[in-house]
């Protein structure tokens, strides 16, 4: 079985880093901040395995972008697998009840 590698785009980062921060800084709970983002983290690094497991998206924008999305808890990992250099593209992470569609 293949291994794909993973790249996250800057946004995709930057959506790490404010998740982290919310919950360490505005909710007061850094320990809950880097479980949060060690679960997402670790939940992400699954795709490098079988990242087609997850159907594409029904909304005919996303599906012409070829995003799949994988959620974890309460945040929605949306993804883009590029089988010709077997790489799996990590475009956003975000809250699952913003109105996601609109962000991507």
């Amino acid at each position: 079985m293949d291994k794909y590698s993973l790249a996250l785009a800057e946004k995709a980062k930057r959506d790490l880093r404010d998740i982290h921060t919310y919950v360490a800084v505005n909710l007061c709970e850094p320990t809950l901040a880097d479980q949060l983002l060690d679960k997402i983290e670790a939940e992400i690094l699954t795709l490098r395995q079988m990242p087609k497991r997850y159907a594409l998206e029904r909304d005919d924008q996303l599906k012409q972008r070829n995003l799949r999305k994988l959620a974890v808890g309460n945040y929605l990992v949306f993804y883009a697998v590029h089988d010709n250099v077997k790489t799996v593209y990590i475009a956003r992470v975000l809250y699952a009840k913003r109105d996601w569609k609109n962000l991507l």
